[in-house]
């Protein structure tokens, strides 16, 4: 139990590459000075970024970094609105 409570919600420690490819890509999205696809090609840059200098370890480094963040971000709604993690992921993922 307790490795899955230390799982969720926390963010592992990052490289200082990682750090900077997880803000760069985030930022890349959220921009608002050029259109979203615009955002999606400069994020998809930015793995490419990683996936060259740091290899497939470093790209999938970038992938869980993003994933936990997301996953903290979603407890702390969840909570907020009375809903379980999951079931909020749940329905912010449906197809």
């Amino acid at each position: 139990m307790e490795d899955r409570d230390k799982a969720q919600g926390e963010v592992p420690a990052l490289s200082a590459v990682t750090r900077a490819a997880v803000r760069a890509a985030v930022l890349a999205i959220l921009s608002d000075d050029h259109s979203y696809e615009a955002g999606l090609h400069k994020a998809r840059t930015v793995a490419e970024g990683v996936l060259a200098a740091l290899g497939p370890q470093g790209l999938i480094e970038l992938v869980l970094a993003l994933t936990s963040q997301l996953a903290a971000e979603i407890e702390e709604k969840a909570s907020e609105n009375g809903l379980l993690a999951a079931d909020m992921a749940e329905i912010r993922f449906l197809d």
